[in-house]
């Protein structure tokens, strides 16, 4: 994979689905979902409500979650800090 910092996260999840040799097809078999969520979820659409299925094709793609979909795994801590400083 290219070393791109700029990257949004549905093109770093495209190209770690390109740099496993995956496609979109296989993307969606193995995670059992449906090759129209499959590409909604990589060209950036839709991100999964399931925290479970975010952390699955992190896991997939070797991403950290973090990284991957980081609307959903920043806004809890961001949420926390606030709640911190307003106290």
């Amino acid at each position: 994979m290219r070393n791109n910092h700029n990257w949004t996260p549905s093109q770093l999840l495209r190209e770690a689905l390109k740099a496993k040799g995956g496609s979109v097809s296989r993307f969606a078999f193995d995670l059992g979902i449906s090759i129209t969520q499959a590409s909604r979820i990589l060209n950036g659409w839709i991100t999964p409500r399931s925290p479970q299925l975010r952390e699955k094709i992190s896991y997939y793609l070797g991403l950290p979650p973090e990284l991957a979909f980081p609307s959903n795994t920043a806004a809890p801590e961001a949420t926390r800090a606030d709640e911190r400083q307003a106290a």
